[in-house]
């Protein structure tokens, strides 16, 4: 038992990697968190962007077909 800690606490690798897990975890949480607090008005400027996105789209359409 002490040799299997032994190799597990040796390994920092290992640990890094389970570090940068956690860190990679805590940011999503954050952005989450944060986004969840602007609520309605992220809403509405991601509405925005889309709206000007499907129009050029749709303009980009219309004079390639002309």
């Amino acid at each position: 038992m002490k040799q299997i800690l032994k190799r597990f606490s040796s390994n920092v690798k290992g640990m890094s990697s389970v570090e940068y897990g956690l860190l990679i975890s805590l940011v999503a949480i954050g952005i989450i968190i944060a986004l969840s607090q602007l609520g309605a008005s992220t809403s509405s400027i991601i509405q925005l962007a889309t709206d000007a996105f499907d129009k050029a789209a749709a303009d980009t359409n219309a004079s390639s077909q002309q």
